[in-house]
């Protein structure tokens, strides 16, 4: 049986100084991918916490919303949900909303064949997929 910890948010802030590689990210444009409100996740934590790390090392701090199929997040809802306060302008870091549902934000960077999608679901599906982000 695995044994399993639940992080207090000092030790998920402890967890990322011990654990980020700073060096890695420096000069980089970053972009991280969180989900959005209908999961749950410590991001007033995380997100600060990257932000004050990486912000000053990196020339592009964004934040993607990875909606799925639901609808875009208001600015306002985004903010409180990475954390963000109220009276600070965030202009340091792009706040975007996954564009799913819109062809002219995607490019195609492959295709999955009916053979793939076939052997990833078990013969559910079979036909031809684009991989598109």
């Amino acid at each position: 049986m695995t044994n399993l910890t639940t992080l207090s948010s000092e030790g998920i802030v402890h967890w990322i100084h011990e654990y980020l590689a700073l060096a890695d990210y420096e000069g980089k444009k970053v972009l991280l991918i969180v989900p959005d409100s209908t999961r749950t996740a410590p991001l007033p934590v995380i997100f600060p916490t990257l932000r004050n790390l990486l912000g000053p090392i990196c020339p592009q701090l964004d934040v993607l919303v990875a909606l799925g199929t639901h609808p875009p997040m208001p600015q306002d809802k985004i903010r409180k949900m990475l954390g963000i306060a109220n009276d600070d302008p965030c202009d340091d870091v792009g706040l975007f909303n996954h564009e799913w549902d819109n062809p002219e934000a995607l490019a195609t960077i492959g295709t999955l064949s009916e053979a793939d999608t076939r052997d990833i679901s078990d013969g559910v599906l079979s036909q031809e997929v684009p991989v598109q982000i």
